[in-house]
């Protein structure tokens, strides 16, 4: 966004986050578990998605 990277984005309860790679997101995530764990914080996995943009958006994305 305007030539700089924003990997997690908030709005009220919803949180955005992107990486570049599925390694890139396994390891943003590890991360918002430390984070959680610290600030009594629960995630809602059953809500959660993921999904690939650009030319390999039909590519079956590994488990996160």
């Amino acid at each position: 966004m305007f030539g700089e990277f924003h990997g997690c984005l908030l709005y009220a309860d919803d949180i955005l986050l992107t990486a570049h790679s599925m390694h890139a997101m396994q390891t943003v995530l590890e991360i918002c578990d430390k984070v959680a764990d610290e600030f009594d914080i629960k995630f809602n996995s059953d809500k959660s998605v993921a999904m690939r943009v650009g030319r390999r958006f039909d590519v079956r994305c590994a488990a996160l």
